[in-house]
């Protein structure tokens, strides 16, 4: 058998919620010898991963490098980074994000803006 997105998709969040966040990368690196594309749940999957690991700056790069590979984030995508933003209080880059989001076409949802409200109560 073949693995499919599927299954690296699992493998990915398997290790991620371990917190095993740089070989879950290494999986994604991976799908490419398999011949098989990362999709926008793998992709989000790992800025997850990285955001509830404490690593914003790296969820920042996955996300860009997700737009470079040609997978196009979905709102669930986005609110996922904006949230992990918000949380670490980096309200400004939050809010660019919520502004490509809308460019791209995307409508914030309620999560959105929690994520922020919380972002600015914490905020003070």
């Amino acid at each position: 058998l073949s693995p499919t997105v599927f299954t690296f998709n699992a493998i990915i969040g398997a290790l991620c919620h371990g917190r095993n966040l740089h070989p879950a990368y290494s999986v994604l690196e991976e799908m490419t010898v398999f011949g098989l594309k990362p999709t926008v749940v793998t992709f989000t999957t790992l800025i997850k991963g990285f955001i509830q690991g404490g690593n914003v700056v790296e969820a920042i790069k996955i996300f860009e490098e997700m737009k470079e590979k040609g997978v196009t984030p979905d709102v669930f995508c986005y609110n996922s980074l904006i949230m992990g933003l918000c949380k670490a209080g980096r309200m400004e880059d939050a809010k660019t994000f919520l502004d490509e989001m809308e460019e791209r076409g995307l409508k914030p949802d309620s999560y959105t803006f929690g994520a922020f409200i919380q972002g600015y109560c914490m905020a003070g």
